[in-house]
């Protein structure tokens, strides 16, 4: 089996308060290899607005992504929420103030033009609970931007970290 290579093409570690983060011209391959997938980690820190974090590909906010819920806090656990939303869910309950919430979002064939764009979210916060989405984009453009942003009166706080990665494939 080939060995899975993690190639950084950036990282935002926030100085100031900001309501979002774009990573744009996100290139499909370098000159050492293609990519396939799509790898974004986030430590994540809210100056204590409201609002969920939601993720929108190539500035489309139309109410098209597909996101399913599972979400749980010892010892019960929640799942099967289906919504359609004009984000992908990277946060399913606030972003805490003081931990950060980290989070891995995966986006499979991400240069792919002739599919849907796929994508799982692992979302972890210090207070104990975890979540999962699984999200859809149906749109067959390849992903060259994504935006992470409070989908209320929320902004992520000093010290957030945004990594993302291209997955050679």
């Amino acid at each position: 089996m080939p060995t899975t290579t993690y190639s950084p093409l950036g990282t935002v570690r926030l100085s100031t308060t900001s309501s979002e983060v774009v990573f744009s011209n996100i290139p499909a391959s370098t000159t050492e290899q293609n990519f396939k997938d799509l790898v974004v980690v986030t430590r994540m820190i809210s100056n204590g607005g409201d609002g969920l974090v939601g993720v929108q590909f190539n500035g489309d906010t139309s109410n098209t992504y597909v996101n399913l819920l599972a979400y749980g806090e010892a010892p019960s656990t929640t799942g099967g929420s289906v919504s359609t939303r004009t984000y992908l869910l990277s946060s399913i309950t606030s972003v805490e103030t003081s931990n950060p919430t980290s989070s891995q979002f995966q986006v499979m064939d991400y240069t792919a033009t002739n599919k849907h764009k796929t994508a799982l979210i692992r979302i972890n916060r210090h207070s104990g609970d975890t979540s999962m989405v699984a999200g859809r984009w149906p749109s067959s453009n390849a992903i060259t931007s994504v935006r992470f942003y409070f989908t209320g009166t929320g902004q992520f706080a000093a010290g957030s970290t945004f990594n993302i990665y291209g997955i050679a494939g």
